[in-house]
C-alpha cells in the first residue's frame, strides 16, 4: 500500500502529537518521495533504511534539540552530508550505503553524538573537524574518496573507541582507540 505524501506530510507537521518516532524500513512505501518529516518539531527518531530515497538529504534545522537518532542507511541519497548543526541531543547518525558524493560538512555542536556512520558512499574532500563531538565513540568513513583530514580533527575525542577509514573495503583500517566496544 502506498501512502499519500500530502496526508502524511500533514500528519507529520501536527504539533499536537507527542514525541514522534518514524520507522519505515525496507518497504519502499513512498515510491522514492521523501515526506517532509523535518516540519515536525517533536521528531525524536527517524529510521528510514532501505526505502530507495534519492536526492539531497533534507535539512534538519527545524528539529533544534529534539532529534536523537537518524538512520537513512541503504537508500540512494546524494550530494553533501549536512552538518546537522544545533542538534545537540543527536546520538546516532547512520548515513552509510547511500550515494553521497559531496563533502561532509562539519558536524558542529553535536556534543552527544556517539555514532557517526557514513561508509560506503562516494564522499570527497577532507574529513572535517570532529572535535565538537566530544562523546563520539565510533566513526566509520571507510570506502569513500576522502583525501585527507585536518590536523587536530580528532584531538579532543577522548571517548572514541573505533575509527574506520580507508578507500576500499578490502583495505579497511580499524583503529581501536579505547579497547572497548
Amino acid at each position: 500500500m502506498l501512502f499519500s505524501i500530502a496526508k502524511f506530510d500533514k500528519f507529520l507537521s501536527d504539533t499536537a502529537l507527542p514525541a514522534t518516532t518514524i520507522l519505515f524500513g525496507n518497504n519502499e512505501i513512498f515510491e522514492k518521495f521523501l515526506p517532509s518529516f523535518t516540519t515536525n518539531p517533536k521528531l525524536r527518531t527517524l529510521v528510514l533504511p532501505g526505502n530507495n530515497f534519492s536526492g539531497n538529504l533534507p535539512n534538519f534545522g527545524n528539529q533544534k534539540n529534539t532529534i536523537h537518532h537518524v538512520n537513512v542507511e541503504n537508500n540512494s541519497f546524494s550530494g553533501d552530508i549536512p552538518g546537522f548543526s544545533n542538534l545537540t541531543n543527536l546520538r546516532e547518525l547512520k548515513l552509510n550505503n547511500n550515494a553521497f558524493d559531496g563533502n561532509i560538512l562539519p558536524p558542529n555542536q553535536l556534543p552527544n553524538l556517539y555514532y557517526y556512520y557514513a561508509y560506503n558512499n562516494q564522499l570527497t574532500g577532507q574529513i572535517p573537524d570532529f572535535t565538537t563531538c566530544g562523546n563520539l565513540r565510533e566513526l566509520s568513513l571507510f570506502n569513500n574518496l576522502l583525501s585527507a583530514y585536518s590536523d587536530g580533527s580528532f584531538r579532543s575525542l577522548y571517548r572514541i573507541c573505533l575509527l574506520y577509514t580507508s578507500d576500499a573495503a578490502d583495505d579497511m583500517q580499524c583503529v581501536d582507540l579505547g579497547g572497548r566496544r
